[in-house]
């Protein structure tokens, strides 16, 4: 019976570490979903094959996206909007209209811009910028006008589907981006060999929220603790630890405020900011009573000094 006792403890044992492995396993191959977008004039080719390049790269799943703008705008989608909608990070390549553009130096026109790449960790929300710079150039007959609408003429094309001109400039034009989206999708790949957009783990609701508090979003960190569920206990503390907090860096904030009055000379400004902050649940009486004495004896320059 011993023997017998001994070999179900260590077949639990084992059952026990093989599931924990398992566990652990899964952990690490997780697929992680990064949203990826584009901006501006990126040909759809070009977009399929930067989405192929992120799903290519182990553990991540490339999910296409059209970017809402910045962090807060992906938060508020991303995390806290629905749940099909849920990625773990962002990834958006752009290329900034005002970065594009075009030269005509006798019958060669020269092109030149910058392609970004920004990534956002929607747990940590730590950001990452890589700008990549291009320039190229391709030898037409059209005159110079015809060259020089090119940037206008192309972004409507890409809009409406709709070409305008139809020329060897244009034709110039399409050769030249050609080789550039080549350009930008091997500057991906090698962005994507060493980026800290590889190390991106599931979504973490609270993270997210605890972040957003770090950075004194409180809107938006609301927000995400709602979508995370607010029977949850966890939740419900992490709650009110960020409200405290919040509280706290208000009160720290009129204290500033305060003090900035009293070192500008505005003795007056400085007492209605000293009232308001009394009037917060996080108010420390000892602060108070400091800038209370400080004012007792700093008189009101600002006047003075303006008549001076």
């Amino acid at each position: 019976m011993r023997f017998a006792g001994k070999v179900v403890r260590g077949l639990i044992v084992a059952i026990s570490a093989a599931s924990m492995f398992a566990a652990t396993a899964s952990a690490v191959s997780a697929e992680v979903k990064i949203g990826v977008g584009v901006i501006g004039p990126i040909s759809p080719q070009a977009e399929n094959d930067i989405d192929n390049l992120v799903s290519a790269t182990p553990n991540l799943k490339a999910v296409p996206i059209q970017p809402p703008g910045g962090v807060d705008a992906c938060v508020k989608r991303f995390v806290a909007g629905e749940v099909d909608d849920r990625v773990d990070a962002v990834m958006v390549v752009s290329l900034p209209t005002d970065s594009f553009r075009v030269q005509q130096t006798g019958s060669e026109a020269k092109f030149t811009g910058s392609y970004e790449i920004w990534t956002l960790n929607l747990s940590t929300l730590a950001e990452n910028r890589h700008t990549f710079t291009f320039n190229d150039s391709e030898t037409v007959i059209s005159g110079p006008a015809a060259i020089l609408s090119i940037p206008a003429q192309f972004l409507f094309e890409r809009a409406s589907g709709q070409r305008l001109i139809s020329s060897n400039t244009w034709q110039a034009y399409e050769s030249i981006q050609v080789r550039v989206e080549a350009k930008l999708v091997a500057a991906t790949r090698l962005y994507l060999d060493t980026a800290p957009i590889r190390d991106t783990q599931p979504l973490n609701l609270l993270q997210t929220a605890q972040a957003l508090v770090d950075r004194g979003d409180a809107d938006t960190a609301l927000a995400v603790f709602n979508a995370a569920g607010v029977n949850n206990p966890q939740v419900r503390e992490l709650m009110a630890q960020a409200r405290d907090k919040m509280r706290r860096a208000k009160a720290q904030a009129l204290l500033g405020r305060a003090l900035g009055a009293i070192a500008g000379g505005d003795a007056s400004g400085a007492a209605t900011i000293l009232a308001e902050y009394q009037k917060l649940p996080s108010s420390e009486s000892a602060r108070a009573d400091g800038l209370r004495q400080a004012l007792a004896v700093q008189p009101d320059t600002r006047t003075r000094g303006a008549y001076q």
